[in-house]
């Protein structure tokens, strides 16, 4: 490791709005939002998106600061939580229900804030939520920190100049006659970058400045159907982001249009792939209603149709999957050890059996893939479209 650098601060983020690949992200953004609003969903699997989002969030979050929970795992500790609250919890579990409980807070409070107007006071309470009950040294919830602290190679701005900086960055990140400021997306991006800067608590700032973050998008409506943030995307690329933290600093001295093009192209990544998600249930949809036509059309019979719909079966309670389809080891199905297979043909031959898979095969209504599993091909509805 390096010898830790300390950055002067300015509050000067030269963002260049007019930048190609700023502008383009933008704008892409932009699409991909209005085009979200035109995917009906029923409301069960919109709230099963939305869950899912928040389940990312929350190890996207957390697993940056070295958390080790994974996503089945924070499930089942929020359905803990929520079922008996005065369970004492060890510092991973209770990480991630506080990063739940900051989720609904920004709901709910977002939604008041006519404004979007950001203060001390809402950071102070979000970082109150981030880390209450955790046992930090020397950390108090909701407080600044009174003692000089560092992240990796960064070294922070000394505990006295905490107050002073702390309001130059609300003056600024609340100015949105500026351009960079005035797009909530390139805002909330450029909010986290000042906030972790600054580094104001002892504990949980980088949770507190992607709390925030998420703030500024959920206010500004980037979270149609979704909850989109940017936390996963930066657990993902972790050294990226960190790398990126710091040559904005050092390299660009403040200028973020580097930073910021970074996290646009990641926001996009995350709103694209809640828009998938959202097309792979219609696909579903309506890959189910064309087997149904298949078999009103006699063009597969009960057995196919039956052996279909069982591929088809989601587990729409599952609390860390969208869903799942139900793919069928082949062998067992074809030497009748399969529960399905066994009732589909308890009393018909191999050859029936043989001739049923190969005809959905030829229909491309199924595929085996490379672990000998039937499954059932959803993506032939992609000829439709």
């Amino acid at each position: 490791m390096g010898s830790r650098r300390s950055w002067n601060m300015n509050f000067e983020p030269n963002v260049n709005m007019s930048d190609p690949g700023i502008y383009e992200l933008c704008i892409k953004i932009e699409a991909e939002k209005l085009s979200a609003l035109d995917i009906p969903l029923p409301p069960s699997i919109k709230a099963k998106i939305n869950s899912l989002n928040i389940l990312r969030q929350i190890k996207g979050t957390t697993g940056i600061e070295g958390n080790t929970l994974r996503e089945e795992e924070i499930a089942k500790t929020l359905k803990a939580a929520k079922k008996d609250p005065d369970r004492k919890f060890n510092t991973e579990e209770q990480e991630v229900i506080n990063a739940d409980l900051v989720l609904e807070f920004i709901k709910k409070d977002a939604s008041s804030n006519k404004e979007g107007i950001v203060t001390e006071e809402l950071i102070r309470h979000i970082h109150l939520i981030t880390t209450q009950k955790c046992d930090y040294p020397e950390n108090i919830p909701g407080e600044y920190r009174r003692t000089i602290v560092h992240a990796g190679e960064y070294q922070a701005p000394s505990e006295h100049k905490i107050e002073k900086l702390m309001q130059a960055f609300i003056k600024l990140i609340n100015n949105t006659y500026a351009p960079e400021i005035r797009n909530p997306v390139t805002r909330a991006i450029i909010a986290h970058f000042y906030l972790v800067t600054i580094h104001p608590f002892r504990d949980g700032n980088g949770r507190t400045s992607r709390a925030l973050e998420a703030y500024i998008l959920f206010h500004g409506k980037y979270n149609v159907n979704n909850f989109y943030s940017l936390a996963n995307f930066y657990y993902k690329n972790r050294a990226e982001y960190v790398y990126k933290l710091q040559e904005a600093r050092f390299k660009y001295n403040g200028n973020l249009t580097e930073f910021v093009k970074f996290a646009l192209k990641g926001y996009l990544y995350e709103m694209e792939f809640g828009r998938q998600e959202m097309l792979k249930f219609i696909k579903l949809v309506t890959y189910k209603d064309f087997i149904l036509e298949q078999f009103t059309a006699k063009e597969i019979n009960h057995r196919q149709f039956n052996l279909i719909s069982h591929l088809t079966e989601i587990d729409i309670d599952s609390p860390y999957l969208l869903f799942e389809l139900n793919p069928i080891p082949l062998e067992d199905f074809k030497k009748r050890q399969h529960p399905l297979s066994i009732m589909l043909y308890e009393n018909l031959t191999d050859r029936t059996l043989y001739r049923d898979i190969d005809k959905l095969k030829r229909l491309s209504l199924i595929f085996i893939d490379e672990n000998d599993l039937l499954n059932a091909n959803i993506d032939i509805m992609d000829q439709f479209t």
